[in-house]
């Protein structure tokens, strides 16, 4: 209720950051707290997903979830589909990060502003400036590389790890201004991980499920 009083006044709410990501969404999400439950993952497919919201729509408690950067859309309108558009939610990502976003609303008015948001969303890995990434990011905000409801992962790096956490996180690209490893390529390759190498290396080239 405090979180939620100071919230009406235009007092920003920002959570500190712990172990568990959920936690410190719910803290600053002004709803309630004395009971939830923590769902994580929906389905990715609409069926299904709607199915397991149809169950949950009887739950009384607050339900976190979470959701892939590329499916909140989707998730949201099958909220709205099986919920209603009056469902109260928040929508919390980027956490503790330059971009936190912490939006408490209607299901409908959410889906709404994430349906408009729209076009590409750049998630950078680093915090370095690279001349290429100001290129690409200009290149994308032009539609030349543009994909619905998409992001980039951007990094000055390109490690077997980094490929992991991205092939993890359902990132339909990773961009890169250095040559990945030969164990970051072969990854990249099993998962069906587009790359963007701004960096030339024949020979990972010719390996590489490269754009």
């Amino acid at each position: 209720r405090l979180v939620r009083d100071l919230q009406a006044q235009g007092i920003p709410i920002y959570p500190i950051p712990g172990p568990c990501a959920a936690i410190a969404a719910l803290s600053a999400s002004g709803l309630p707290t004395d009971r939830f439950l923590f769902e994580g993952f929906l389905p990715s497919k609409a069926g299904a997903r709607e199915r397991r919201l149809g169950e949950l729509a009887r739950e009384a408690a607050t339900i976190v979830l979470y959701e892939a950067p590329h499916r909140v859309a989707e998730c949201l309108a099958s909220i709205v589909q099986v919920m209603g558009e009056a469902r109260e939610v928040v929508l919390a990502r980027e956490l503790t990060k330059t971009f936190e976003t912490i939006r408490r609303g209607a299901a409908g008015e959410i889906a709404a502003l994430v349906a408009a948001d729209g076009g590409i969303r750049l998630v950078r890995e680093d915090g370095g400036r690279h001349n290429a990434f100001d290129k690409l990011i200009g290149a994308m905000a032009r539609g030349g590389l543009g994909w619905d409801g998409g992001f980039a992962l951007l990094s000055s790096r390109c490690s077997y790890e980094l490929v992991e956490k991205a092939a993890l996180a359902d990132c339909p690209l990773l961009v890169t201004i250095s040559a990945p490893t030969r164990l970051a390529v072969d990854r990249a390759a099993h998962a069906g991980l587009p790359l963007i190498v701004l960096a030339r290396s024949d020979a990972l080239l010719a390996r590489a499920p490269l754009v």
